[in-house]
């Protein structure tokens, strides 16, 4: 080949790769997915009822950023509706660990105590979480199942009407389960639109 058709292959082909007509040009490069992206996968997957993929993408986001608390947090949640509570709890506190001050975080680790029957130990979480957030409706109802699972009705009555007079909407089954318990006690359930007895 003579020196000139060299000079012009050479030009071609930078001519081409300037152009965009090179073999890597049209290959785009990913980033790696962020703990925070992994995360919401996890978060949307078992919000869609998967389970399985909510975990495998919870552990992704806890590999991406071993202190992303919420990927911890959400991987429990998942092994928790899986019936795996000894994994949750696992989880659980790890997440706990990352943050402290997350009232809600400690309440749904309080739920998987209760689950494991250790219903001291999700009755301090509760208290916890509750001394973090006063106004906490769900934790107050939690609580009362808790207490009820030990036959302190009482107790349980009483944060149920606290559950409910913050918050009586949101949580229909805490009044359907105060009612219950006056019911089992000969009383009449409470007037659900003014939360006094029923005359």
């Amino acid at each position: 080949m003579s020196q000139l058709a060299v000079l012009l292959s050479m030009l071609f082909a930078a001519t081409a790769l300037s152009q965009g007509c090179g073999p890597a040009a049209n290959d785009e490069v990913k980033a790696p997915r962020t703990s925070a992206e992994w995360y919401q996968s996890a978060y949307d997957k078992r919000h869609a009822h998967d389970e399985d993929g909510a975990i495998a993408d919870a552990t992704e986001a806890i590999k991406a950023d071993p202190n992303n608390a919420k990927a911890w947090l959400e991987r429990g949640i998942s092994r928790n509706n899986k019936k795996d509570y000894a994994g949750a709890l696992e989880d659980m506190n790890r997440a706990v660990q990352l943050a402290p001050e997350y009232a809600d975080c400690i309440r749904i680790r309080g739920q998987v105590k209760a689950r494991m029957q250790d219903y001291d130990g999700a009755i301090s979480d509760y208290n916890t979480a509750i001394k973090l957030k006063p106004n906490f409706s769900r934790a107050y109802g939690n609580r009362a199942e808790a207490y009820h699972a030990l036959g302190q009705d009482d107790l349980a009555l009483a944060d149920y009407d606290t559950s409910i007079g913050l918050d009586g909407k949101s949580y229909p089954w805490f009044i359907q389960d105060r009612d219950k318990i006056l019911r089992s006690q000969g009383k009449q359930p409470a007037d659900p639109a003014t939360q006094k007895p029923k005359p």
